[in-house]
């Protein structure tokens, strides 16, 4: 996201909150413009709370949610994201081989 999608939803006069959104709306690009922040100030992404998001892996993934709250969850490793990953697997050159 561009500075101009983060502050979109500032009225145009004066640059307050527009009356189509409430503040609940505005946290959203408030909490992603400051993990953006803090990643490129720290190396580490962080909540407005200041609670570093959650380190991921393969093995356990996670995602920052940005809806109402902001929260950390893990991903649920389903059918689908299994099939994504064997086809990835299966794709992959094998050690040695060159692309």
């Amino acid at each position: 996201m561009s500075p101009r999608i983060l502050s979109m939803m500032r009225s145009r006069q004066g640059g307050g909150r527009s009356e189509q959104y409430d503040e609940i709306d505005a946290q959203v690009p408030d909490a992603v413009q400051h993990g953006w922040t803090e990643f490129a100030r720290t190396g580490i992404p962080q909540s407005p709370d200041e609670r570093p998001w959650p380190a991921t892996a393969a093995s356990t993934p996670w995602i920052t949610s940005l809806g109402d709250t902001v929260r950390s969850l893990p991903v649920e490793n389903g059918s689908v994201t299994r099939l994504i990953h064997s086809l990835r697997t299966a794709a992959a050159p094998a050690s040695g081989d060159r692309a």
